[in-house]
């Protein structure tokens, strides 16, 4: 399983790529929106861990990005923020799914075992 982690702290980046690769995932780190779209558009992954508030270029343009790339069709997407005003904006995707932060870290792990 391939994992695109988007996530500009890179004290959250560390934390969350540990468990991802814990549950056995091929993990690809960008610390800004930017980054993560050069990704996106290159390369294919099972799974996007984007936090919405990336710089340059943020969590929803990457989002609305993977939903029209026919190349990421049965990518699942998960965005994060600690702004749950976001949430309803992300429901409204059919793959995308809203993680509230701060979250445990077993809500990660659980999510990432029931997309995959």
């Amino acid at each position: 399983m391939r994992v695109l982690l988007a996530e500009d702290d890179s004290g959250l980046q560390h934390i969350y790529g540990r468990i991802l690769r814990d549950t056995g995932a091929d993990v690809i780190s960008a610390t800004n929106g930017e980054d993560a779209l050069h990704l996106l558009q290159s390369e294919t992954f099972d799974i996007a861990l984007l936090d919405i508030l990336l710089p340059k270029v943020n969590g929803l343009q990457l989002l609305e990005y993977a939903v029209s790339a026919t190349h990421l069709t049965e990518m699942k997407i998960v965005l994060m923020s600690a702004n749950r005003s976001y949430e309803e904006k992300v429901r409204q995707y059919p793959r995308a799914h809203f993680l509230a932060k701060p979250f445990q870290l077993v809500q990660l792990r659980d999510l990432i075992a029931v997309l995959v």
